[in-house]
């Protein structure tokens, strides 16, 4: 990939992490103000829960995805748990993903479910700082997830608050 199409794959990742955002602001915004229906939306409080269970679900795989693709170091000793540690990634952004399918199944659209979605974006950040700091990622990408991962929780924290 050459230099100028990277940069523009980039604007593009950024633009679509920055959209990203709106229906976390939106909703924070509207059950702040008290309103939990709007035109066709009959439960804004669904449709969040929704949209943050597709995220997180998507950011797992995002995980997963640059573990796939990243070149893997040579391992010395084959033990299965050198192998577990070298893959962890694949299992980490597994149990996220699981974790909080399940957890909306057991208490969707719940202040529970949002918590439990707060800390998996908490947790899926500090896995990309691992990548990053282990040169599978580059800085650019980590500064973007850092804003966008704040926004996403003081507008978590902000629908968590006005649940109550």
């Amino acid at each position: 990939m050459t230099a100028s199409n990277k940069n523009k794959s980039s604007k593009h990742e950024y633009l679509l992490m920055a959209l990203g955002l709106i229906p976390f602001a939106v909703s924070a915004t509207l059950l702040s103000l008290g309103i939990n229906e709007l035109f066709f939306i009959a439960d804004l409080k669904k449709m969040i829960a929704l949209y943050s269970l597709v995220i997180v679900s998507f950011m797992a795989g995002v995980v997963w995805g640059i573990n796939l693709l990243r070149p893997q170091q040579e391992i010395k000793q084959k033990t299965w748990l050198s192998y577990l540690a070298s893959d962890r990634y694949f299992y980490l952004s597994n149990i996220v993903a699981l974790l909080i399918w399940i957890i909306y199944w057991l208490a969707p659209d719940s202040q529970t479910f949002f918590v439990t979605s707060l800390l998996c974006f908490i947790y899926l950040l500090l896995i990309d700082r691992q990548l990053c700091y282990l040169g599978v990622t580059d800085k650019a990408y980590l500064r973007a997830r850092i804003i966008i991962t704040a926004a996403v929780s003081v507008f978590l924290v902000l629908i968590i608050y006005n649940m109550t």
